[in-house]
Protein backbone atom coordinates (compact mmCIF):
# COMPACT_ATOMS: atom_id res chain seq x y z
CA UNK A 1 0.00 0.00 0.00
CA UNK A 2 3.06 2.14 -0.46
CA UNK A 3 4.43 3.42 -3.76
CA UNK A 4 7.39 1.18 -4.73
CA UNK A 5 9.66 4.20 -5.37
CA UNK A 6 9.44 5.21 -1.71
CA UNK A 7 10.69 1.86 -0.42
CA UNK A 8 14.32 1.31 0.62
CA UNK A 9 14.65 -2.03 -1.20
CA UNK A 10 13.51 -2.51 -4.78
CA UNK A 11 10.28 -4.33 -5.49
CA UNK A 12 10.69 -7.49 -7.55
CA UNK A 13 9.62 -6.60 -11.11
CA UNK A 14 8.70 -10.25 -11.78
CA UNK A 15 6.55 -11.37 -8.83
CA UNK A 16 6.02 -15.09 -8.69
CA UNK A 17 9.25 -15.85 -10.55
CA UNK A 18 11.53 -15.40 -7.56
CA UNK A 19 10.98 -18.84 -6.08
CA UNK A 20 13.28 -21.42 -4.54
CA UNK A 21 12.59 -23.71 -7.49
CA UNK A 22 13.60 -21.01 -9.97
CA UNK A 23 16.76 -20.08 -8.04
CA UNK A 24 17.90 -23.55 -6.96
CA UNK A 25 20.04 -24.21 -10.05
CA UNK A 26 21.33 -20.64 -10.55
CA UNK A 27 24.70 -20.12 -8.82
CA UNK A 28 24.28 -16.31 -9.04
CA UNK A 29 20.81 -16.27 -7.42
CA UNK A 30 19.90 -14.54 -4.20
CA UNK A 31 19.05 -17.93 -2.70
CA UNK A 32 22.57 -19.24 -3.37
CA UNK A 33 24.13 -16.02 -2.03
CA UNK A 34 22.15 -16.27 1.21
CA UNK A 35 23.10 -19.94 1.56
CA UNK A 36 26.79 -19.10 1.05
CA UNK A 37 26.64 -16.27 3.59
CA UNK A 38 24.91 -18.53 6.13
CA UNK A 39 27.63 -21.16 5.64
CA UNK A 40 30.32 -18.48 6.08
CA UNK A 41 28.61 -17.29 9.25
CA UNK A 42 28.47 -20.81 10.72
CA UNK A 43 32.08 -21.62 9.79
CA UNK A 44 33.71 -18.41 11.05
CA UNK A 45 34.48 -17.98 14.76
CA UNK A 46 34.70 -14.21 14.14
CA UNK A 47 30.93 -14.19 13.47
CA UNK A 48 30.10 -15.79 16.84
CA UNK A 49 27.61 -13.83 18.93
CA UNK A 50 30.24 -13.03 21.57
CA UNK A 51 33.01 -12.05 19.10
CA UNK A 52 34.08 -8.44 19.52
CA UNK A 53 33.17 -5.83 16.92
CA UNK A 54 35.40 -2.86 16.12
CA UNK A 55 33.80 -0.07 14.08
CA UNK A 56 36.37 1.20 11.57
CA UNK A 57 34.18 3.47 9.41
CA UNK A 58 30.95 4.65 11.07
CA UNK A 59 28.68 4.66 8.03
CA UNK A 60 27.56 8.29 8.17
CA UNK A 61 24.90 9.15 5.56
CA UNK A 62 26.30 8.43 2.10
CA UNK A 63 29.40 6.74 3.50
CA UNK A 64 30.24 3.04 3.90
CA UNK A 65 30.02 1.15 7.15
CA UNK A 66 33.11 -0.93 7.90
CA UNK A 67 33.71 -3.09 10.93
CA UNK A 68 36.08 -5.82 12.03
CA UNK A 69 34.87 -9.00 13.75
CA UNK A 70 37.64 -10.88 15.56
CA UNK A 71 38.19 -14.27 17.11
CA UNK A 72 41.42 -15.87 18.28
CA UNK A 73 42.39 -17.25 14.87
CA UNK A 74 40.79 -14.83 12.43
CA UNK A 75 39.58 -11.33 11.78
CA UNK A 76 36.87 -10.52 9.24
CA UNK A 77 36.53 -7.08 7.69
CA UNK A 78 32.95 -6.28 6.65
CA UNK A 79 32.35 -3.35 4.31
CA UNK A 80 28.81 -2.27 3.41
CA UNK A 81 28.50 0.62 0.96
CA UNK A 82 24.84 0.97 -0.10
CA UNK A 83 25.15 4.55 -1.40
CA UNK A 84 25.91 4.53 -5.10
CA UNK A 85 28.86 6.89 -4.88
CA UNK A 86 32.62 6.29 -4.87
CA UNK A 87 34.35 5.85 -1.55
CA UNK A 88 37.83 5.51 -0.11
CA UNK A 89 38.91 5.16 3.50
CA UNK A 90 41.90 3.85 5.41
CA UNK A 91 42.04 1.34 8.24
CA UNK A 92 44.92 0.62 10.59
CA UNK A 93 45.38 -3.04 9.76
CA UNK A 94 48.02 -4.27 7.30
CA UNK A 95 46.36 -7.52 6.21
CA UNK A 96 47.09 -9.58 4.16
CA UNK A 97 43.43 -9.89 3.16
CA UNK A 98 41.61 -12.80 1.53
CA UNK A 99 38.29 -12.06 -0.17
CA UNK A 100 35.45 -14.16 1.28
CA UNK A 101 32.30 -12.75 -0.34
CA UNK A 102 30.91 -9.74 -2.15
CA UNK A 103 32.34 -7.62 -4.91
CA UNK A 104 33.16 -4.08 -5.91
CA UNK A 105 35.55 -3.33 -3.02
CA UNK A 106 39.32 -3.19 -3.51
CA UNK A 107 41.82 -3.32 -0.66
CA UNK A 108 45.31 -1.88 -1.13
CA UNK A 109 47.80 -2.56 1.64
CA UNK A 110 50.78 -0.43 2.56
CA UNK A 111 51.84 -1.51 6.03
CA UNK A 112 50.67 -0.62 8.56
CA UNK A 113 47.49 0.53 6.78
CA UNK A 114 44.97 -0.74 4.25
CA UNK A 115 42.91 1.50 1.96
CA UNK A 116 39.44 0.37 0.88
CA UNK A 117 38.02 1.81 -2.34
CA UNK A 118 34.93 1.16 -4.41
CA UNK A 119 32.23 2.63 -6.59
CA UNK A 120 29.46 2.23 -4.00
CA UNK A 121 26.29 0.18 -4.06
CA UNK A 122 28.29 -2.84 -2.95
CA UNK A 123 29.54 -4.93 -0.05
CA UNK A 124 32.41 -7.31 0.70
CA UNK A 125 33.89 -9.48 3.45
CA UNK A 126 37.63 -10.10 3.79
CA UNK A 127 39.57 -12.38 6.15
CA UNK A 128 42.99 -11.99 7.78
CA UNK A 129 44.73 -12.92 11.02
CA UNK A 130 44.07 -10.63 14.00
CA UNK A 131 46.57 -7.88 14.66
CA UNK A 132 48.50 -8.17 17.87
Amino acid sequence: TCHPASLYLPVDPTPGQTTVAAQESRPDSLLQRVRALNALHRASPAFAADAPIEILQPGAPGQPLAFLRQAAAEAILCILAPARQPFAFEIKHPGPWQSLAGQGVTLTTRAPHTTATGAGGTWAFFKTTPSK
